[in-house]
Formats: structure tokens, sequence, C-alpha cells
């Protein structure tokens, strides 16, 4: 477990944020600044203007989906040149489970940003292996050779 803020994550995590896939371990979240504030709230340094919702899977198979609510410290924005003051919210849903079929939809719109590195490609692929009814456990993320 992790603590990144008031809530222990169990990593490294899959996180769709930007409208991208990565693998994190801890130090992919301090380098987007995501921290949270409570079970329910999670700032991250301003990525755009309009945010876009997205999601994680810990590494125990536990699934959290998060919202854009707002800026804090918007009147900073013209200062980005020196530092991203302003942050981005989000709202978070409380952990829960997770089926390979609802992994496989989520996953089917999302577009790669490096060839080098197909990650949701090789999710997807990955996950068209098990029955898609089946909840994502903590065993099957751990014989996804990229976790």
């Amino acid at each position: 477990m992790t603590n990144i803020g008031t809530v222990d994550l169990q990593l490294p995590a899959i996180l769709c944020f930007g409208g991208a896939v990565t693998v994190n371990p801890a130090l992919g979240f301090h380098a987007r600044g995501i921290w949270f504030l409570d079970a329910r709230t999670m700032v991250c340094k301003e990525l755009a203007g309009e945010e876009c919702p997205g999601w994680l899977i810990e590494a125990n198979g536990q699934f959290r989906e998060f919202t854009p609510m707002g800026k804090r410290r918007a009147w900073a924005r013209p200062l980005k040149f020196l530092w991203r003051f302003t942050l981005s919210e989000f709202e978070v849903s409380l952990p829960r489970a997770i089926t390979v079929g609802e992994v496989c939809e989520r996953a089917r719109g999302i577009k790669e940003r490096s060839s080098e590195a197909p990650i949701v490609t090789d999710l997807r692929r990955f996950m068209g292996g098990f029955d898609k009814g089946e909840v994502v456990t903590a065993g099957m993320l751990q014989a996804w050779p990229i976790a």
C-alpha cells in the first residue's frame, strides 16, 4: 500500500488519465501531482483547461472512477510558465470490483499515444483472454507482463 494523500492505493495502478492509459507506481502519481484530499476528492496539476473523466485500477483489482469538478487557483494560470499552480479537482468514486468486460469497454475508445509503448492495446489483448463476466483480481493483474 502506498499513501497518496489521505488514500492508500495498492500500486502499480493502471491509470486512464488525460485520455491515455499508463501503468503507474507511486512515482508516476507524484510526477503528475495527483493527491487525494479525502476518499472522494482528488487534485492534480492542471493538464488542460477542460479535463476529461478518468479511472484507475489498483494492483488488487479495485476500480475507482474520477470526474472533473473544477479548478483550484485558476487565477494563477498566467504564471504557468514558472510553475503549474492551478490544480484540477476531481470527484472520485469509492473503490469497487470491476469485470473484464467493463475494462474492455472502457479501454475500447482510447488511442495509443506511442507506438513504442502500446499499453492500452496490450491491456485489451490481455483482458480478451478472460471471460467478460469475470471480476478483475490481483492475480490476474500480476499475470499481465506490463504491470
